[in-house]
């Protein structure tokens, strides 16, 4: 009672003669599927006013649920929206919750079928969910095209079962919506607690279950080597965190939230590597070109006072020449849009360690426009500098990549 998930056939290629006969079969047809259907809900409608919901016990039994970690480890999602990274609850915790809410029916029909204008078919889809109890209906109808895209462009679908698959795809999304609208949200929020906190306690980065979740990434076409460039290390290094991270992306492309590449860069090939003019042999030129002072063996600032020292003071320009003014660029906001830093950077603020990395660009020569370093912003750089190398990494290649895009110096 709980599911309803009624689809109509396609009507091509189907015509068949009107004779009186026929007509008389789907006439009885019709008005027995009728009289069905209204024996249903009204069936519904009286068991729900006989055993009406318990809200308190619905959401005990849905946190508990939430206990077991097969649920919490499908029960969320992420996707990527103007730079941040956004979590919810997915269609398998909607259908627990569901579950536990009691009176509540839903699923998603095909209402018809036509071509768009480009010649491609498409489909009239509706989701919907009822309570039964207190009989209020969520519903949502839209159109899904019959086509799937690929990374060269994509193709009509003309199989019934691929258009059949594509639409149960679009409809779930929907109908996850039309679930969640009908039950109380702190009962929701409740259950995304108590996920995480399962997920906190009893996932183990064991090496068989490392091994399933690259499997289970290459079968959406993510390979090994795209997973370690997003999380910055082996995955053979990687820390339960990580693991509940990887997993809520992993949710989100298996139920078509977001697309792999919203997550991982595409990898580079070897000959693209080399030319000169790729975007990696470019950053690695940059950083060659700046050369901080630290590398050198000497320090870039003065630990007590946070200036630069003299001879690492750039020369000043001679009178009488025009210098090029470039738009002085803020470093914290160069970062905006770009990929996340690897690990965990709860204990550095943006602000503090983007104007700890302008600090030690300060020692660069092509830094010669900034104003000397102030002495809070060495403290930060020694935070930093206590970072892993591979966090190093990425944010010289962000501040590379950055001013190149923006075409401009980072701000004192």
């Amino acid at each position: 009672m709980n599911d309803i998930s009624t689809k109509v056939a396609p009507m091509e290629n189907s015509m068949v003669a009107a004779s009186p006969r026929n007509v008389q079969s789907q006439t009885a047809g019709t008005q027995a599927l009728m009289q069905r259907t209204l024996a249903e809900v009204q069936v519904a409608v009286m068991m729900a006013r006989q055993f009406p919901r318990d809200k308190i016990e619905a959401r005990e039994k849905l946190v508990l649920d939430c206990s077991r970690e097969g649920l919490a480890s499908v029960a969320t999602y992420s996707y990527a929206r103007g730079g941040t990274e956004i979590t919810g609850p997915s269609i398998r915790l909607a259908e627990a919750a569901k579950n536990a809410w009691g009176n509540l029916q839903s699923g998603w029909r095909e209402l018809s079928r036509s071509k768009g204008a480009d010649g491609v078919g498409q489909s009239e889809v509706e989701a919907f969910a009822w309570d039964a109890e207190n009989n209020t209906r969520e519903s949502v109808t839209f159109i899904v095209r019959h086509w799937r895209d690929t990374k060269g462009g994509g193709y009509p679908l003309k199989e019934e079962r691929d258009i059949k698959e594509l639409l149960a795809n679009q409809a779930k999304r929907v109908e996850r919506g039309c679930i969640l609208n009908s039950i109380d949200g702190d009962m929701i929020e409740a259950a995304l607690a108590q996920c995480n906190v399962t997920l906190t306690t009893k996932v183990t980065a064991t090496p068989e279950r490392i091994a399933s979740m690259v499997a289970m990434f290459n079968e959406l076409g993510v390979t090994k080597g795209q997973i370690e460039k997003r999380i910055q290390r082996r995955v053979d290094a990687i820390n339960p965190p990580l693991i509940i991270s990887l997993t809520k992306i992993y949710n989100s492309l298996k139920d078509g939230m977001s697309k792999a590449t919203d997550w991982f860069e595409p990898e580079e090939s070897t000959e693209d590597a080399a030319k000169p003019g790729s975007r990696a042999e470019a950053i690695k030129e940059k950083l060659r070109k700046e050369k901080p002072a630290a590398q050198e063996g000497k320090p870039g600032y003065d630990p007590e006072t946070g200036e630069i020292p003299a001879e690492e003071k750039p020369e000043t320009q001679q009178a009488g020449t025009q210098a090029e003014v470039k738009p002085s660029v803020p470093f914290s906001a160069a970062l905006i849009g770009m990929k996340p830093m690897p690990g965990n950077t709860s204990q550095l603020d943006l602000d503090g360690w983007a104007a700890a990395w302008e600090a030690m660009c300060l020692a660069a020569p092509d830094a010669d426009k900034l104003q000397l370093l102030q002495k809070n912003n060495a403290k930060q750089l020694a935070q930093l500098q206590s970072l892993r190398p591979a966090q190093h990494q990425w944010c010289m290649e962000v501040y590379a990549s950055s001013l190149e895009r923006l075409g401009g110096k980072p701000a004192a």
